[in-house]
């Protein structure tokens, strides 16, 4: 067969040439994407450190305000260091703003904010030196302020501004990378078309024709065979199709055609998945590991198949789950599902999702279990990321958040003058709405601390009805104003609890809270507790609206509120049943809840029965 004629020279000059067109499309988008990476770096790190500078000078010097007011109003102490803290933090942050100049006109602003704050300083001095503070505030500090304040803004605006022209500079780029891409790719796809249809004018003829002949021997005539018409490519896949169809006779006449057809797409399948799969038999022996396991624990099939799995896998806890479900038959519950397979150290750690399977032949007999662990290491180090940041966020507000009540509260008390009923109403107004930030600060702060597995728990014997009775105290004066029946029913005398009162409590009000607010005047409220073996179940039902089916699992998902048909119209945060469950579960518990839509809600959480009180029943 002369090389010049054959199908594999046509093919190969017909993707060396679409491989160089796809070639000179990717240096293009390289290169356009290397000058659209600079111009987003300008963006980020050129007056990035000027707009924070600017950013944190005018949160300082806005303390330094609350400060003076705070002096004014008896608090001298305490005013003198937060205004003395927020110098320091004011001119550490000019520093690097000056040293930082980058636009045109910054360096004039920057010196007009070095000669205004020296004079604001002086000022402070002699307020607390000046018997009517209140009026040379405002004749004098005041201004003072306010200059200070518009200059630390145009210095901000200038940096912003420069961003905004650079962004919009990288934005042109961006659009005249992808319309020249789209040309480019546009002429490669018009290539790879008119490619393919020369090519398969060569090819299909030749090819039609064994197409025909393996459909007719996929109906049973395994006699068939192909005339080769030519010496290409075409004659030996003709040549070829007569051997196979030879093969399968003598597989058919075996029985072993249907065997081998399976067994083939099934190391294909296991070869090519991207999780480990780990496969034991009955002893808890390796069977099978697929080539990702064999790279993540560092050795291969062949050296594993028949070893115990902890003499390859040194791992208690992976090996627990297989082994239970080995013995029962069953996967293992969701709550042990939940912890990761963490393996290896350091900057090589890497976080998987395990699933375990039983393996059951036809008879329904165990023959060993199916073990895959899905890497989630990106997703893991992205959630852990998002919580951090959640969490400094969280911190930064509690301050600002603090002096908002603080002043709101002075003021409803009149201790800077008499109010009238509007600003009355408004201030409560901004009251609460602090009081509601504050919370959900807080609830932000709590989940971060779980989620980074710093919650503590003071682990003791707890009266379940006890517990639900102390935890409904706090709504029964809102329950008598909304005219909802409340009922607690103890079956029997459940055994202590072992647990933290302050968490559990925590829980069982955050369900009352959620209960009440979803349930209408005239409805009712009941609290439960049953032991059921080592464990007891406590319930809170409610007789509201409803949680439609497909969210009855989401919604102990941080940040996550049912928005459907109404159900969740008055508002939260989607955080109270995610700290909920993590609380539960830290307790070795289980949290889920029964619902019907306009049926009302049923959460149910168990706790395991107080191993004191286990110990003394077992005793007598």
């Amino acid at each position: 067969m002369d090389p010049r004629k054959s199908l594999r020279a046509k093919v190969l000059l017909g993707y060396l040439v679409l491989v160089t067109a796809t070639a000179i499309l990717g240096v293009w988008a390289v290169a356009n994407f290397v000058i659209l990476g600079g111009s987003i770096n300008q963006i980020l790190q050129r007056n990035y450190r000027s707009v924070k500078a600017a950013q944190i000078m005018s949160g300082a010097i806005e303390r330094q305000d609350s400060a003076e007011l705070m002096y004014l109003f008896g608090r001298h102490e305490e005013a003198e260091q937060l205004f003395r803290a927020s110098e320091t933090v004011f001119l550490e942050e000019y520093g690097r703003a000056k040293d930082n100049v980058t636009e045109e006109g910054e360096a004039e602003i920057i010196e007009s904010i070095g000669n205004l704050y020296p004079e604001y300083l002086l000022l402070f001095d002699r307020l607390k030196q000046t018997e009517n503070g209140g009026e040379f505030y405002l004749s004098a500090v005041k201004p003072a302020f306010d200059k200070a304040k518009d200059a630390i803004n145009d210095l901000l605006q200038v940096n912003q501004d420069a961003m905004i022209r650079a962004e919009e500079a990288a934005e042109r780029r961006s659009e005249f990378a992808v319309y020249s891409s789209l040309g480019i790719s546009a002429l490669v796809v018009a290539f790879g078309i008119v490619f393919a249809l020369k090519l398969s004018q060569v090819i299909i003829r030749p090819l039609e024709k064994v197409i025909a002949a393996a459909k007719e021997i996929g109906e049973g005539r395994l006699d068939l065979s192909v005339e080769a018409e030519s010496r290409d490519e075409t004659g030996l896949l003709a040549h070829e199709f007569n051997e196979m169809a030879t093969r399968l006779r003598n597989y058919h006449a075996m029985n072993l055609e249907r065997l081998l057809a399976e067994q083939k797409k099934a190391d294909v399948i296991v070869n090519t998945i991207r999780d480990c799969i780990l496969v034991t038999d009955q002893q808890n022996c390796l069977t099978l590991l697929n080539p990702a396991a064999e790279q993540l624990f560092n050795t291969t099939n062949e050296r594993a198949r028949g070893k115990h799995f902890l003499e390859v896998i040194r791992d208690e806890a992976l090996f627990e789950s297989i082994r239970k479900s080995s013995e029962t038959g069953l996967p293992p519950s969701p709550e042990e599902l939940d912890v990761p397979f963490v393996f290896g150290s350091g900057e090589s750690q890497r976080v998987y999702r395990k699933s375990v399977s039983p393996m059951k032949a036809e008879t329904g007999k165990l023959i060993g279990t199916v073990t895959i662990l899905q890497d989630i290491t990106h997703l893991y180090q992205l959630d852990r990321m998002k919580s951090d940041f959640i969490s400094a966020v969280s911190h930064e507000f509690r301050t600002p958040l603090t002096s908002i009540a603080m002043a709101a509260g002075l003021l409803l008390e009149q201790s800077a003058g008499e109010i009238n009923e509007k600003q009355r109403e408004l201030l409560e107004a901004a009251r609460e709405d602090v009081e509601r930030l504050t919370r959900l600060v807080n609830n932000l702060l709590d989940f971060s601390r779980i989620e980074s597995g710093r919650l503590e728990l003071t682990l003791s014997p707890v009266d379940p009805a006890r517990i639900l009775e102390l935890s409904t105290r706090p709504f029964k004066l809102q329950m008598e104003e909304k005219g909802i029946q409340l009922a607690i029913g103890v079956q029997g005398t459940p055994a202590l609890v072992e647990a933290d009162p302050n968490k559990i409590g925590w829980v069982i009000s955050n369900l009352i809270g959620n209960a009440l607010r979803y349930t209408d005047s005239g409805g009712r409220i009941t609290l439960g507790a049953v032991q059921k073996g080592e464990r007891v179940h406590f319930s809170v039902q409610d007789t509201g609206v409803g949680i439609p089916a497909e969210f009855q699992e989401k919604i102990f998902e941080k940040f996550f509120q049912v928005k459907d048909r109404g159900v969740m119209e008055h508002g939260g945060a989607g955080l109270g049943l995610a700290i909920s469950r993590e609380i539960i579960q830290a307790h070795n518990g289980r949290i889920w809840v029964e619902s019907e839509p306009g049926k009302g809600s049923k959460f149910i959480f168990t706790l395991p029965v107080s191993k004191t009180m286990a110990t003394s029943k077992a005793e007598r």
